[in-house]
């Protein structure tokens, strides 16, 4: 609240503007790109949150809480912006930051930290009763903990979380690993199982959005991305540039 009384009193945003807009303004998007965020911004808020989603806040060691992002919350949209991932608006994996805002099947499950976001999951149910969160995206930079104490918080929530969506009478709840993220290799080292027979799930609405939404497949958005952020010290101008490209194309 204090950073957003700042922004507003520099005249950084106006809060006269939706949560939406602010948001967009925040990350440079613009134009037409804007008008169709907006757009999937407004709808999202008409989508029901999943039965699963509907569970009380998981309370961790050190103040570390878990929670489903509600819709009207405009940082799901760009959450790959506050865990260091690419799904968002603007990201290789802009179709997943719009699945998990937007679908009656999916919803965030955020990890806050003094009232910062430190890690999140796109999570959606499989049409079986199965809820699958499918990695855990992170940033840990400025956080004076260890990283193994940092997982092991972390999971314990996805634990809870895990137990209480269970109790509402689903048949599994996974946690997915790859190589972005939190590692396979650091879920081994607190004894989790691999689970067999749930390779390639995805939602079932997943392939329709992927149709109105196709991904960035030659990942030349990540790549500009890299690039902006390379460069960005030495020739801000032209970082800026560069990311309104990516925004706006």
């Amino acid at each position: 609240e204090e950073m957003f009384n700042y922004l507003i009193d520099s005249k950084i945003i106006d809060k006269n503007k939706s949560a939406i807009a602010m948001e967009c303004d925040f990350w440079n998007i613009s134009g037409s790109k804007f008008e169709e965020v907006e757009q999937i911004f407004e709808q999202s808020l008409r989508t029901p949150m999943p039965k699963w989603s509907k569970i009380p806040l998981i309370k961790g060691e050190y103040g570390f809480t878990g929670r489903f992002l509600p819709r009207n919350d405009p940082r799901g949209l760009f959450i790959g912006n506050y865990t260091d991932c690419c799904q968002k608006i603007g990201g290789a994996g802009e179709v997943v930051a719009i699945h998990s805002q937007t679908s009656p099947n999916a919803a965030i499950f955020v990890i806050e930290y003094q009232d910062n976001i430190i890690a999140q999951s796109w999570v959606f149910n499989d049409g079986n009763r199965n809820i699958i969160f499918d990695n855990i995206e992170k940033d840990f930079s400025g956080l004076k903990f260890k990283f193994e104490d940092l997982i092991r918080i972390i999971v314990n929530i996805y634990k809870e979380a895990a137990t209480a969506i269970k109790k509402l009478g689903y048949n599994n709840v996974l946690l997915g690993a790859n190589q972005y993220g939190i590692k396979p290799e650091n879920y081994r080292v607190l004894g989790l199982e691999e689970a067999e027979g749930f390779k390639g799930i995805i939602p079932p609405d997943y392939e329709s959005l992927l149709r109105i939404y196709p991904p960035d497949s030659y990942h030349y958005k990540l790549r500009l991305a890299m690039l902006s952020n390379r460069i960005d010290k030495i020739a801000s101008d032209i970082s800026d540039k560069i990311e309104k490209v990516i925004n706006n194309g």
